[in-house]
């Protein structure tokens, strides 16, 4: 059995990330099927789904059970985990 730690160290800025996606040309050509983001919850802003660089968003929410998404599409998902489950 595998155990991962999980740490953070507050704000989540996922704006470049983003930025990659529209403009690196490894993209361009042809957008992933999925992009899942692990986080606490703690992001400044909460980022729409861009149909344009993504087929499908994934929340992966650590330790936040109080996290709602502010976007919902039929193509974005959120998880909730708690650390503890993790090993």
């Amino acid at each position: 059995a595998m155990k991962a730690t999980v740490k953070g160290r507050g704000g989540t800025e996922l704006g470049p990330c983003w930025e990659l996606l529209r403009k690196d040309p490894r993209y361009s050509r042809r957008k992933p099927d999925i992009v899942i983001v692990f986080t606490d919850g703690g992001v400044p802003r909460q980022y729409k789904r861009d149909l344009r660089t993504m087929k499908t968003l994934v929340w992966c929410i650590i330790d936040n059970p109080g996290f709602n998404l502010e976007y919902k599409d039929a193509n974005t998902k959120c998880i909730h985990i708690k650390s503890n489950d993790v090993r």
